[in-house]
């Protein structure tokens, strides 16, 4: 007669460290909330996971830069309206001066007054920065990146407002004769920033429909991570639970067959 359990034990430890490592898994997952935890948890699923976190990264930044350069552009729309209201005056001042019951003194006072108000312009276009870049102080581009993609980019643009750029540096309100110049200098003018507002106010909806758009983009892919990696708690809970009983049940197994094997020692001694 052969009386051995300790194949029986073997299988029975053997199992109940399987379940112990089945619960440690699963708290883990419970804890962070996350599926993958290493790559040994899903080596195909983890791969895709980083694809997808990673992507989500870079549109976010791309927003981010989308956003400054909507800050931008309404720094450089806040100079341009400025800039407008100035030409304004300066156009109220010309259309006075070519009424003929002014005096030349009176026209010398405007003058001054036209004076003053182009060194405001040229103070705006000279001061008005971004992070240190010149935004009205000159005819140029900086190009934004709107994607994470290296081919991707929104060019915003730079304008030169300064009273040479404009055309009326050299404005004259000491005659009729120059001021009816001065009048169609000053028209110009208001026409070119008239037409950078515009060009301004457009670029603004551009960026702002692309911030939109990454939003919603990322917002997806967000939603696809979650899917992928979040943990679903009341499935863990009750995982949880199956396991912890499964080893109550392999303990009581154990210390049964343990058990057995002590008596039948002892009726054999």
């Amino acid at each position: 007669m052969v009386i051995n359990h300790s194949g029986v034990l073997q299988k029975l430890v053997n199992r109940d460290y399987s379940i112990s490592t089945q619960r440690s898994k699963n708290a883990d997952k419970m804890s962070s909330g996350s599926i993958m935890n290493k790559a040994s948890d899903d080596c195909s699923g983890l791969a895709i996971y980083k694809n997808i976190h990673m992507r989500i990264s870079g549109l976010e930044m791309a927003n981010r830069n989308t956003q400054d350069g909507i800050s931008i552009m309404q720094t450089i729309d806040g100079g341009l309206q400025d800039t407008e209201k100035q030409l304004g005056r300066i156009k109220e001042l010309a259309v006075r001066s070519l009424n003929g019951n002014l005096t030349d003194t009176d026209r010398k006072q405007i003058q001054l007054e036209i004076n003053q108000i182009k060194n405001g312009i040229d103070s705006t276009a000279k001061d008005s920065e971004f992070n240190g870049i010149k935004i009205l102080g000159q005819d140029a581009s900086i190009k934004i990146k709107v994607m994470d993609d290296p081919d991707v980019n929104f060019k915003l643009d730079l304008y030169d407002c300064s009273t040479q750029a404009l055309g009326i540096s050299n404005l004259d309100l000491t005659s009729i004769d120059s001021s009816n110049d001065a009048l169609g200098q000053v028209n110009s003018a208001f026409d070119k920033i008239n037409g950078y507002l515009v060009k301004n106010g457009a670029g603004q909806n551009n960026l702002q429909q692309i911030s939109e758009t990454l939003s919603n983009m990322s917002y997806n892919f967000n939603a696809t991570e979650s899917n992928i990696n979040d943990t679903e708690m009341a499935s863990g809970q009750m995982e949880q639970t199956r396991l912890s009983m499964l080893q109550n049940a392999t303990s009581a197994i154990f210390s049964q067959v343990t058990d057995i094997s002590k008596e039948s020692l002892s009726v054999l001694g």
